[in-house]
């Protein structure tokens, strides 16, 4: 796979606002915004789900919320380009080419392993769920 969604579901802890723990995006190998990143896991699942599920547009954007990192997806002719970059700068830190469907299996697979976590609210784990079960279906 040339895109996958990295969450570590034994590094989630409880927070004030929403679970912090480590996730982060390898695009060919790179690791963006870095390895073992942390940031707000269940906040960052669910708002990258919102855009992938209704993409019908050519172009979304996925925020990271501890740091201003983001990765833009682009149609392109034959494929999506993903590209990773800090929000005050255009300079590409990660990038490849994938496809909507491995983007999906990606977004799923995480939001699955982190549902369960026993920092993750009930209800927070029951959206994440939702998410990955509706992955199938977008």
């Amino acid at each position: 796979m040339s895109f996958r969604v990295h969450v570590n579901p034994s590094s989630i802890r409880p927070a004030a606002s929403d679970p912090v723990g480590e996730i982060w995006v390898s695009m060919d190998g790179a690791a963006f915004p870095g390895e073992r990143y942390t940031d707000f896991v269940v906040r960052s699942l669910v708002s990258w789900a919102a855009p992938v599920g209704a993409a019908v547009a050519k172009r979304i954007t996925w925020r990271f919320f501890d740091d201003p990192h983001l990765i833009r997806f682009q149609d392109s002719d034959g494929g999506l380009n993903a590209v990773g970059c800090r929000e005050d700068s255009q300079r590409p830190l990660a990038s490849c080419e994938t496809t909507w469907t491995e983007v999906r299996t990606e977004l799923a697979a995480a939001a699955r392993s982190v549902a369960h976590s026993p920092a993750v609210a009930p209800a927070d784990g029951q959206a994440l769920l939702a998410i990955a079960d509706a992955a199938s279906t977008w």
